[in-house]
């Protein structure tokens, strides 16, 4: 196989992680709808990541700017509910590159509201990503300059350096491709002892207002002051490190140096400190979480009465990362993984998911990186979780290469499989124009020795202040067929007006010859070649693959500066997909359409309170729908909130002409302390129906009860 020594490498990492047997089988559980949480620095600032369980589509944000809290409002997509929420709470990792606390994801009636919390002003720009299952915010201003916390010694010193103030910087910050041009040729002057060139080079780095490199450079300044003789110098430049980042990455191992210098005034005993230390900072942080959920429903009719609990189920999630940190090398280890435990004696049974299981290595020297093990990528035309090596290469400061190989994974329920393979080549590009990025890509995958997936694309990504362009294009070669044409805008206009806009064709799901196995009695792709021929099961695979398409448009505007009200219409079609190698037909929807309006109210109370008003109205091919909604969120004394929700829905359905009132209330307390949220959530949805021949009501009742510990 061409992948074999990957394959050995890759089952002996997931193999710990997977020491659990996986359930083949998903039905009957909910993914946690906010699945995945990361902070990556990037630019002069930092990108935050998040991935959700089911599709949602980003609608609008709210502030525009200058913002300590963004709340970010969504709309799930069929079949994706709202209801019955899992995990809505992510805390964030201490110190990360954005200033980032937690991200909280909350049922608003029919659709949601993401709020990213931030320790300080920031600025932000949002792209949606393109299978509808997650977003990137990029974050400029995040982390705070000398941010301290509880309990944290604020420098490595016997007595603790007095604060200084700050001179304004002389330099006006360049932008992303200067700034990171100049930081790479001092680290290559530093690098090859051309101390007065670095020092040179680093000063004018240290200069510039507060970016990405900016504590790095102030380091390296030092140590080159130090390695060229200049003590003095290198202990007042220590001493600025120390004043500007007592909690940073290399404070430590800086405090040592100032330490050695102060103390001994001894060049060997500072070097003795680095060699002792191997160049290596290390730090480890993640969070630990375990739910109960329980939901039981009945439904009473003139012709028939039942009773069912269709859930009961301790879920327990864990993430840990590691992260050592040097002059040259970097290195991550990160685990994300969770076990559901059934308590129903006949339900599907428990399961195990591995999200995350990798290590990644960067080389600042040469400007290399690699990660290897389960990780999600929705670049390069991969399509989402995989088990393989992921490549970069930052050839120049407007281009960087990328080679990502390895095995798709379907679920993270799943264990390690070879069963199907990809290679993946991509490249970054910019500096044609200001905040334009172009990636284009090219991608071959196999399943069990056929053909799956020949793809050529690209991705557009144009960030201006004020406006956000992201068009996207995928076109498989093999079958000749356009997978998917997107293009995304957010422009805000004069008078604080933000439009949003959507243009989404696409193949759903994506055109895969492993499409054809769906409705079928086999399991494998070769048992369907045996009955069908290869030609055969590549026509199975189109006939059940449907394409969708939707237009959106959404309209929003600030109140003063506590409220915002928002409008949003959206259209989306799917085609059928015929009777084929018996799998009955399945019948195209028409334009079903969704009209909502959304008013927002902050610190109506007190500082941090929430309000949110929604009126929706959907007409589609089999029913439509009229809901109302209102929920809160008000903080009270000893860290505790509380989040009282209501939604009235009412549904016609065209196939019998019955009608439904739907009656949903809900109650949440949390509590947190320190780094500790305790979370409790009861409520249930009331509903009847009147239908021509009979009435039938069903009750639905649901609670939670769980605790998340970060560390």
């Amino acid at each position: 196989m061409r992948m074999r020594g990957a394959t050995l490498l890759l089952g002996a990492l997931l193999g710990c992680a997977n020491g659990l047997p996986a359930a083949a089988d998903d039905a009957g559980f909910e993914r946690p709808l906010l699945e995945q949480l990361d902070v990556v620095p990037l630019g002069n600032g930092a990108r935050v990541v998040v991935r959700f369980g089911c599709p949602l589509r980003y609608t609008s944000h709210f502030p525009a700017r200058s913002l300590t809290e963004l709340r970010i409002s969504l709309s799930p997509l069929p079949g994706c509910t709202p209801a019955g929420l899992e995990k809505g709470v992510e805390r964030a990792a201490e110190g990360n590159a954005a200033g980032l606390t937690d991200v909280r994801l909350e049922p608003a009636g029919s659709a949601l509201v993401m709020t990213l919390s931030f320790a300080t002003v920031v600025d932000v720009s949002i792209r949606p990503s393109p299978d509808f299952l997650g977003l990137e915010v990029a974050v400029a201003g995040g982390a705070p300059v000398a941010a301290t916390r509880p309990g944290v010694r604020k420098t490595p010193l016997p007595g603790q350096l007095a604060p200084a103030p700050v001179a304004a910087p002389a330099r006006p910050l360049p932008t992303e491709a200067v700034l990171q041009a100049q930081w790479t040729a001092a680290r290559a002057a530093f690098d090859q002892g051309d101390y007065p060139t670095a020092v040179r080079q680093l000063t004018r780095l240290t200069e510039y207002p507060e970016h990405v490199h900016r504590a790095e450079a102030q380091e390296l300044l030092g140590l080159a002051r130090e390695r060229s003789g200049q003590l003095a110098h290198a202990k007042a430049e220590y001493e600025e490190y120390l004043r500007r980042y007592p909690d940073g990455a290399a404070a430590g191992r800086v405090g040592q140096r100032l330490a050695a210098l102060t103390t001994l005034d001894s060049r060997p005993q500072v070097e003795a400190v680095a060699q002792r230390e191997g160049g290596m900072v290390w730090t480890s942080f993640g969070g630990w979480s375990q739910d109960y959920r329980r939901d039981s429903t009945s439904i009473q009719s003139d012709q028939f009465s039942t009773d069912f609990l269709s859930q009961s189920m301790i879920i327990t999630d864990g993430d840990y990362s590691l992260r050592g940190r040097g002059e040259r090398v970097d290195l991550q280890l990160r685990v994300n993984a969770g076990y559901l435990y059934d308590l129903l004696p006949d339900g599907p049974g428990s399961q195990t998911r591995v999200s995350l299981a990798y290590a990644e290595l960067a080389d600042r020297k040469y400007n290399v990186s690699g990660r290897l093990g389960r990780q999600s990528k929705h670049t390069g035309g991969v399509l989402g979780t995989f088990d393989g090596l992921a490549l970069g290469w930052q050839v120049h400061p407007d281009l960087r290469l990328n080679l990502m190989s390895g095995f798709p994974v379907q679920s993270t329920r799943e264990s390690f499989s070879t069963e199907r393979q990809f290679v993946s080549l991509s490249a970054n590009w910019r500096g044609w124009l200001e905040g334009l990025e172009i990636s284009p890509f090219l991608i071959s995958q196999t399943y069990d020795g056929l053909g799956d997936r020949q793809a050529i694309g690209g991705e557009l990504r144009w960030y201006a202040p004020g406006r956000t362009v992201v068009g996207m294009l995928d076109y498989d070669v093999d079958y000749s067929a356009l997978n998917m044409a997107l293009l995304l805008g957010t422009f805000q206009l004069p008078g604080r007006w933000t439009v949003t806009g959507t243009l989404d064709h696409r193949k759903s799901p994506f055109l895969t010859t492993r499409n054809a196995l769906s409705g079928q009695p086999v399991q494998s792709i070769d048992e369907l070649v045996a009955l069908f021929g290869e030609a055969g099961v590549r026509a199975l695979a189109e006939d059940r693959t449907a394409e969708a398409d939707t237009l959106s448009l959404g309209v929003s505007r600030p109140l003063g500066e506590r409220f915002q009200w928002s409008v949003d219409l959206t259209g989306t079609e799917f085609s059928g997909m015929p009777a084929s190698g018996g799998v009955p037909e399945i019948p195209g929807t028409g334009m079903d359409l969704s009209l909502g309006a959304q008013l927002i109210g902050t610190s109506l109370i007190r500082a941090g309170d929430m309000t949110i008003l929604g009126l929706r109205r959907y007409d589609g091919s089999t029913s439509t729908v009229t809901s109302l909604s209102a929920s809160a969120r008000f903080p009270i004394r000893g860290g505790f909130r509380i989040s009282p929700r209501l939604r009235l829905d009412q549904r016609e359905f065209d196939t019998d002409g019955s009608t439904q009132l739907l009656v949903s209330p809900s109650f949440r307390l949390d509590w947190n302390w320190k780094r500790t949220t305790v979370e409790f959530e009861a409520g249930g949805e009331f509903a009847n129906r009147d239908r021509p021949l009979d009435q039938e009501q069903t009750n639905r009742y649901w609670l939670s009860l769980g605790y998340r510990v970060g560390f």
